[in-house]
């Protein structure tokens, strides 16, 4: 899956100097069809050799413009006689070698791109000014992202997310399981009928709670820690799994999260497993064991590796307007290590395992996220704590490889 780029170019200058720009690298109407839409018509910009297949000539898109133009999409475009303004997505980069064509090619004209991609933090920005081209690849600030999305999208995004989280959950209808699990979820139900329920002090998603708040649950939560394990020791007992931490617990519960993983997620309108919105009791009874595996692989990994301890996440808050749902939340935090691998949130690594599983299990697949392999399907628990150790080491490579190769499959 492509990561996309969000571009503004935007160009000013003399009308004889637009106007030779507008001859020079527009063309009316782009691959929507939509008349009077201006859009940069990549050919005159940067003519292609002639003669190319087409594999070579989607190499040279790349190696020449930036990007392959047949993946760029215009959202929109404004044209007067001193200024052309056009905002556009392009696949994986953004077009730099293009920009600059643009910026040689007509140097009495003011010219100011920019090319944002959030999700890996990157930007591309050109400046060009009296034939002076600067270009670069600054940090990424909000001031940038107002650029691009206009000012106050900031403010936007945070009332947004907040607003979200705090509407009220309703339990979804789920899709048809296959009939293959109707009598694990038979025999699961019944043995959830009297599992304890887990209720912090204060309710709400951790990154809007004060922070006294978010040290009385987690005070809360340490007080907590020992009965949820009986809780699920006596449970995974009655499932003819054992649970201490020994080697051998891995492999077990690898197969009763395999078997049973995707029976115990709830499907809600908003995860209550983040708010405790709502009562975790009567059809949301499954949240708590969810809750409890969380806890087990947390303590598994703190006796593996005596760096690891709990603690809240403190990381950023927001980022760039987006809400860092896991701010104030218990995670397994390093001593040593904080590359970003630490604080872990080992409560929502088995929440998503099993909202994964849970699709997986039904007659007709729903859109969410899936398992990355069947290995890792098959083996989470024991993956998920040597991903965690290698990283608690400092051997971040070896873990990445180790991972890239059980997506593999290998």
């Amino acid at each position: 899956m492509a990561n996309y780029y969000e571009n503004r170019l935007k160009v000013e200058g003399e009308e004889e100097d637009i106007a030779a720009f507008v001859q020079a690298c527009l063309k009316d109407s782009g691959p929507q069809g939509v008349p009077g839409l201006f859009v940069l018509d990549f050919a005159k910009i940067l003519p292609p050799p002639a003669g190319l297949s087409p594999e070579e000539s989607g190499r040279w898109e790349i190696e020449q413009c930036g990007t392959s133009l047949n993946r760029i999409t215009f959202d929109g475009a404004v044209l007067t006689k001193t200024s052309y303004c056009a905002d556009f997505s392009s696949a994986w980069s953004p077009p730099e070698g293009l920009v600059r064509a643009i910026a040689q090619q007509h140097p009495r004209l003011v010219i100011r791109f920019l090319g944002i991609e959030e999700g890996n933090e990157y930007c591309f920005k050109l400046d060009s000014r009296d034939g002076v081209i600067e270009a670069g690849n600054p940090n990424l600030t909000d001031e940038l992202i107002e650029e691009l999305a206009g000012k106050g999208e900031i403010e936007t995004r945070k009332n947004f997310d907040r607003d979200w989280w705090e509407e009220p959950s309703e339990l979804e209808k789920p899709p048809l399981r296959h009939f293959l699990h109707w009598w694990d979820e038979a025999k699961l139900k019944k043995a959830l009928a009297d599992y304890p329920i887990y209720a912090p002090p204060h309710i709400g998603l951790a990154a809007y709670l004060s922070a006294s708040q978010a040290q009385e649950n987690f005070k809360h939560f340490l007080s907590q820690k020992e009965g949820r394990l009986d809780a699920l020791r006596e449970l995974l007992q009655r499932f003819g799994v054992r649970l201490d931490f020994e080697e051998s617990t891995k492999s077990a519960l690898d197969q009763w999260l395999h078997r049973y993983g995707g029976l115990v997620y709830v499907e809600e309108t908003r995860p209550t497993f983040y708010t405790h919105g709502a009562p975790w009791d009567g059809a949301r009874r499954p949240l708590n064991v969810i809750f409890d595996l969380g806890v087990y692989l947390g303590e598994f990994a703190i006796r593996e590796t005596p760096d690891l301890s709990w603690g809240l996440d403190l990381t950023a808050r927001f980022t760039h307007g987006h809400l860092h749902k896991d701010f104030q939340r218990p995670s397994l935090v390093s001593a040593s290590i904080s590359s970003g691998y630490f604080p872990r949130d080992v409560l929502g690594n088995v929440y998503y395992f099993c909202d994964a599983h849970c699709r997986e299990s039904y007659l007709s697949q729903r859109g969410g996220p899936m398992h990355r392999s069947r290995r890792e399907a098959r083996q989470f628990f024991t993956f998920a704590l040597r991903d965690i150790y290698l990283h608690a080491r400092g051997e971040h490579a070896r873990a990445n490889e180790e991972s890239w190769a059980r997506m593999l499959g290998k």
